[in-house]
């Protein structure tokens, strides 16, 4: 890997390797956490527009169509810290791509027919969110994490969304780009001179701007967190632990890995096959969520009954509490091991992922540890960290759980505080 730091800021990561596709990733410090009530969604809105139509390729139907020319994805996401723009394309292909992803950026025409366009467009996402209960309990768990601070805030509202107008979207553009809180990574089949000089040229002539600033989090939480939301006429049950965790540099991250993998990141964890093979669930699965100080360790499931979801919660807490008690066994521990050291072997092969994964891990500061090192120190966790570990996050005073579905009553959470007594 090199990193060429620009006067202005601006950091290029080229990742080694050669294929026959490039892949260009822009990442931004910024989103949702950075926004106040007043703008909540611009962040979001902006990143719609920013692909709609720029000086040089005026609409949304010129670029994918030469995208497409070259077998191509474009596309962009928005979450609480990242702003993130990255295209895929045949590498003969790569130049153009790389022209219309930076004219893109710098010269967005924010047309007022675009402008309403992607408004109807997040308020469609916004329409599938409202009917998903499970991912309606993830952002909410989110929510009951991070209560009274800025990672707590939920997707941006139908009006938040139309209440936006052009010329906010325009001048917070002009705050947006700015290279010292914007990195670029470069992955695939690229002329490394080339695309420095193209970079150089457009990114790397802009003027810094002030660092963004927000409040850190500190982890203060004392006590269990529950949230239960009857769903009248729904079909079933979706729920949500969280256990707030380190952030993306945390001492613990690998062991942390190992955890989430155990309870239910893989068909054959604790949680999924227990559940799945005594049928009381049709869907369970853990993640990690780090954002830049804080992170959070989630296992959301989905159920139908009130009797699989009580029978379920018994498992899972019953898992959570061994976890802190006892070590896991050997074969466990290299079953977990070789599933993460095989993932992360299939993760980096995809030129995308990695570039996003890299430019994430560069914009924070963090040390960027390849394949090679990230399997030495997936290889130096030993089954006593993970129980250290587990016996530090895996308790009431760290959890946080979300319900909904048409089972609750207002009986509930007494029965669930009872419960969770034994973490």
């Amino acid at each position: 890997m090199k990193i060429q730091q620009l006067p202005n800021g601006l950091r290029i990561l080229f990742l080694p390797g050669f294929s026959e596709s490039v892949c260009f990733v822009v990442a931004i410090k910024h989103g949702t956490r950075y926004e106040s009530e007043q703008n909540l969604g611009i962040s979001h809105l902006t990143e719609h527009l920013i692909l709609s139509g720029s000086k040089k390729y005026p609409t949304e139907a010129i670029m994918n169509k030469i995208i497409d020319a070259g077998g191509g994805e474009i596309n962009a996401s928005t979450r609480e810290d990242t702003i993130m723009f990255y295209v895929t394309i045949a590498r003969e292909h790569g130049e153009l791509a790389l022209d219309l992803l930076l004219d893109a950026l710098l010269n967005p025409l924010f047309a007022e027919k675009s402008f309403e366009t992607e408004k109807q467009v997040i308020l469609s996402e916004h329409a599938s969110i409202a009917t998903d209960a499970q991912w309606q309990v993830d952002d909410l768990v989110q929510a009951l994490i991070f209560k009274n601070h800025a990672l707590a805030k939920p997707i941006e509202t139908d009006k938040q969304i139309l209440d936006l107008k052009l010329w906010q979207i325009k001048r917070f553009h002009k705050i947006l780009i700015r290279p010292n809180r914007i990195v670029v990574a470069v992955s695939g089949g690229v002329n490394q001179v080339e695309v420095f000089k193209k970079i150089y040229n457009t990114l790397g002539l802009l003027n810094p701007g002030m660092p963004n600033e927000f409040k850190l989090f500190q982890i203060k939480q004392k006590g269990l967190r529950i949230d239960l939301r009857k769903q009248v006429g729904a079909r079933k049950v979706s729920f949500a632990f969280g256990f707030s965790t380190e952030g993306y540099i945390g001492k613990n991250r690998y062991a942390l890995t190992f955890l989430n993998n155990i309870l239910a990141a893989r068909r054959s964890s604790r949680l999924y096959g227990k559940l799945r093979e005594n049928g009381l669930i049709y869907h369970i699965a853990s993640y990690i969520w780090h954002f830049d100080e804080v992170g959070y360790l989630k296992i959301i499931a989905t159920t139908d009954t009130r009797e699989k979801f009580w029978s379920a919660m018994e498992i899972i807490v019953r898992e959570l509490k061994e976890l802190t008690e006892k070590l896991i066994s050997a074969s466990e521990f290299e079953l977990a091991k070789n599933h993460i050291i095989a993932k992360a072997k299939i993760f980096f092969s995809d030129i995308e992922k990695e570039a996003k994964f890299y430019a994430g891990q560069l914009m924070y500061g963090n040390e960027l540890v390849d394949l090679r090192e990230f399997i030495c120190q997936i290889k130096s966790v030993t089954r006593e960290q993970i129980r250290r570990l587990a016996r530090m996050i895996l308790r009431r005073t760290r959890l946080s759980f979300v319900a909904m579905g048409n089972v609750m009553n207002k009986f509930d959470e007494k029965e669930l505080r009872r419960l969770f007594k034994q973490l």
